[in-house]
């Protein structure tokens, strides 16, 4: 992970995702900065792809290393809106709130 990649942690006791911006390098081992650009995105309001790629993954997780093709467009609309837009293509226009 770099400066300015995208990262999510899913705070399991409020059943939300965080979503944050790597802020700079390494400081000790695993610890880095990060700037949170979102804290309260309900892991409910997910579309199944994306949250379905998020349930089983560790603490953090980097937006570019989710399976869905589209995550790092997906994450960024929801950091604005609070909601996921759903995959690209999706007729439905979106998911959530």
């Amino acid at each position: 992970m770099g400066r300015g990649d995208l990262v999510l942690v899913v705070l399991r006791s409020r059943s939300t995702v965080a979503v944050g911006e790597v802020a700079g390098s390494y400081i000790h081992r695993a610890k880095m900065p990060v700037k949170w650009l979102g804290m309260d995105i309900r892991k409910g309001d997910l579309c199944p792809d994306l949250r379905k790629n998020l349930s089983h993954r560790h603490t953090i997780t980097e937006v570019t290393e989710v399976q869905v093709s589209d995550a790092v467009a997906r994450v960024r609309a929801m950091v604005e809106t609070g909601r996921d837009p759903g995959p690209t293509g999706r007729r439905s226009g979106g998911h959530g709130r």
